[in-house]
């Protein structure tokens, strides 16, 4: 399963989207997905066909190139990789933020099933659950290519320094919880968004989107 990001601007037209995709799904191809996603929004086929394909095309080619599978086996024998993750997710008026920890070696659940429980234990519409599983595989495949270009073989301590302290330290016998400070900063916040703040963040967003461009045209 690969997180998909759309950003994707032509004329007065704006596409943004986040989504899961099945890379072994042999039905839907990004040519089919570039197609049905103009019929539904009515947008122009000759200027969007190409460019949402290209977008798709472009992550998944991204994703193959890194073999991110492991073996149970030494998953099992593998120390923990835990990393933080971060959600800050706007939906209609509402925006949501979070932070949590998250062991990448640990394939007992997944972000989809984490998300589920974890919207509707906080009464989230439907929409937050695909965004908050595509940001927990978003951040968790950047921290596995890293690992994947630095040589770790994902059964073992990683062995470069910077990349290692980039995760989480060991948990601690006598650090099993976390003082009110703490526990503060490790609890969803909702917020109910104004008018002008939505402007802000969308400012915020397209500034982003830039940057990210600007890098993937560095590459």
């Amino acid at each position: 399963l690969v997180p998909i990001r759309l950003e994707v601007e032509h004329e007065h037209w704006r596409l943004r989207d986040t989504f899961i995709w099945n890379a072994i799904d042999p039905i839907m191809t990004p040519d089919l997905f570039a197609q049905t996603i103009c019929d539904d929004f009515h947008l122009p086929m000759k200027d969007f066909f190409p460019l949402v394909k290209e977008t798709v095309l472009k992550q998944l080619q991204e994703a193959g190139t890194f073999d991110f599978s492991t073996d149970d086996s030494a998953l099992a024998a593998a120390e923990g990789l835990r990393v933080l993750i971060k959600l800050d997710i706007t939906y209609g008026m509402i925006n949501l933020t979070d932070q949590f920890e998250w062991d990448i070696n640990n394939n007992t659940v997944t972000p989809e099933q984490w998300a589920e429980s974890y919207a509707a234990d906080l009464g989230l519409a439907p929409e937050f659950k695909t965004a908050i599983a595509h940001d927990i595989r978003e951040q968790v495949q950047v921290m596995r290519k890293s690992l994947v270009i630095s040589g770790h073989t994902f059964d073992g301590p990683v062995l470069d320094t910077e990349l290692r302290g980039a995760f989480l330290p060991p948990i601690s016998p006598t650090a099993l919880t976390r003082n009110a400070d703490e526990a503060m900063q490790y609890t969803p916040i909702l917020s109910q968004l104004t008018e002008a703040e939505i402007a802000r963040e969308e400012a915020e967003r397209e500034k982003e989107a830039r940057r990210r461009k600007r890098q993937t045209r560095g590459r």
